[in-house]
């Protein structure tokens, strides 16, 4: 009796940590946050890290940077953005990028 109640806690503790387990990732705001680009980007980058803050660069950076993302992906046999999911990313990044100066 006690190791069926072990096993269903443990799986009730283990479903809901991979339900939290990505916002616990990010350590703060994220613009628009329901959008399609921003549920990408919290997925894609908390695969491998906590996403950036998004005005932590400029408009015309992430397109290099989410390529160089790309790539590090492809060497971790990471899923790879579909090119709609990376055009949509990428505009809700450069909408929410820091401002060019």
């Amino acid at each position: 009796m006690i190791s069926k109640l072990f096993v269903v806690f443990l799986v009730s503790f283990l479903l809901l940590a991979c339900n939290n387990s990505q916002q616990s990732k990010v350590k703060h705001e994220i613009p628009d946050a329901e959008s399609a680009g921003a549920k990408i980007f919290v997925s894609f980058c908390g695969d491998c890290h906590a996403p950036p803050r998004i005005k932590s660069h400029k408009h015309n950076e992430w397109t290099n940077i989410v390529e160089r993302m790309q790539t590090h992906r492809l060497k971790k046999a990471y899923k790879l953005l579909t090119d709609g999911e990376k055009e949509t990313l990428l505009t809700y990044l450069k909408k929410h990028a820091a401002e060019q100066e």
